[in-house]
């Protein structure tokens, strides 16, 4: 069930009655002071699914570069992360094998 702000919000957005998932809030993983201190980069590709209520599920790394210590701090930045649904006949529905990459580097 699509939450009252989300359906709030698809009415606003959405001119067609399908239209797929708009990132909301993506926060940012937190780099360690060692990391920094060290300047580890590298970037980390997360899949996920994106529940009807906008909400990552079931969030699995699928590629890595650099070090793989931010391997933890991206999943649980990822996790924490908000969607808009995608929306099908008007209706908030799940997507599946979503990916985002985030980069690590010593601008960030």
């Amino acid at each position: 069930m699509a939450t009252s702000h989300s359906i709030a919000v698809s009415e606003i957005l959405q001119p067609r009655p399908n239209r797929k998932s708009i990132l909301i809030y993506r926060p940012k993983p937190r780099r360690s002071a060692k990391a920094n201190a060290r300047a580890w980069q590298g970037t980390v590709t997360v899949s996920f699914y994106i529940d009807p209520e906008g909400r990552v599920l079931n969030p699995k790394i699928v590629d890595t570069s650099g070090d793989n210590k931010f391997r933890r701090v991206t999943l649980k930045a990822v996790a924490r992360a908000r969607y808009e649904p995608r929306f099908i006949n008007g209706k908030p529905v799940s997507s599946h094998n979503v990916q985002t990459k985030f980069k690590f580097n010593l601008a960030n």
